[in-house]
């Protein structure tokens, strides 16, 4: 059986609303899960994924209802050099110095080369130390009011501009997936990004996986995960999540064929309306901006654009 590298995209969701009430419900007979050891869970799994095969890559890029973060890229073929070519250049210089030198510096590319290829001490500091950053902002100030989402749209789009990227110029024959670790609600007014994302994946045939932690479904995420041929599920228990993580996420599209993984059987493909967020059968579309109302208004919310009377796109 062939198993190819995988470059994974992992987004995370910091929706400081959810983790806030995930720590205050961690308690032993609770079913919440601390943010520390949600961090914990998501190394593990990080880590796990590049042990997993020595030409995995992965990018990790944090959301919250502000900003879309990139906070860890691998560094592909092109971009340094393996990290063997330190060692042979090493041994083909000319011996000018005695052997104890040529000995140092040959234990020093050695060194190197296994540093750089099987050492993960810097992408944990940049990823722990970026979670508290992106979560910094709503800690210093109490009052600051977030959104029920995150940017979910921002942060596909980031993804797949990495992995076009990959595909394209670095790593044209890699396995590219991506995974999305969601703590937060839908918003409707990111439905058509969303939608542009999903069509974008499935011309650079790139499966979106969807790991959904918050009590209700993702829509979305559904849907981005049926139409990719990815993965859609929600761990029964938080505090499980790292076993969860690794035993349905961590395979490669070429192994999971042969496993029994979970499976999403009724996917809703309605649209949400912008104005209640609610899915809806028949509603209006501007013929603008594409914005979907439940009810018909002279004027759309989002552009401005004045609907024609008595029509129902």
């Amino acid at each position: 059986m062939e198993d190819d590298a995988s470059f994974l995209v992992t987004i995370i969701d910091f929706h400081p609303s959810f983790w806030y009430q995930a720590t205050q419900n961690s308690a032993p007979k609770k079913e919440g899960l601390a943010a520390h050891s949600f961090i914990n869970n998501v190394l593990i799994f990080l880590n796990s994924f590049l042990t997993l095969h020595r030409g995995n890559k992965l990018a990790v890029i944090g959301i919250n209802p502000k900003i879309s973060k990139l906070i860890y890229l691998s560094q592909t073929q092109s971009q340094s050099e393996p990290p063997g070519m330190a060692l042979r250049a090493s041994s083909n210089k000319p011996k000018n110095g005695d052997d104890a030198s040529c000995t140092t510096m040959t234990e020093s590319a050695l060194d190197t080369a296994q540093r750089s290829e099987f050492s993960y001490v810097d992408m944990n500091h940049k990823v722990a130390t970026a979670m508290q950053e992106i979560t910094m902002y709503y800690k210093n100030d109490a009052q600051q009011k977030c959104a029920n989402g995150s940017l979910l749209a921002g942060g596909l789009s980031h993804a797949l501009c990495i992995l076009n990227k990959v595909l394209t110029k670095d790593l044209p024959h890699i396995d590219a997936r991506v995974l999305v670790l969601c703590a937060s609600n839908d918003i409707s007014s990111q439905y058509i990004p969303l939608m542009n994302c999903i069509f974008s994946a499935q011309k650079l045939d790139v499966c979106i996986d969807a790991c959904v932690l918050t009590t209700n479904d993702s829509l979305f995420l559904q849907q981005a995960s049926h139409l990719t041929h990815g993965i859609y599920s929600k761990p029964p228990y938080l505090k499980g999540l790292i076993q969860h993580l690794l035993m349905t996420y961590l395979p490669s599209k070429a192994v999971r064929k042969h496993l029994c993984l979970p499976s999403t059987q009724n996917v809703d493909f309605r649209a949400s309306c912008f104005c209640h967020q609610k899915p809806i059968d028949i509603g209006v579309v501007c013929p603008v901006c594409l914005s979907i109302f439940c009810e018909q208004h002279p004027l759309c919310k989002t552009c401005g654009t004045r609907f024609p009377r008595n029509k129902i796109i």
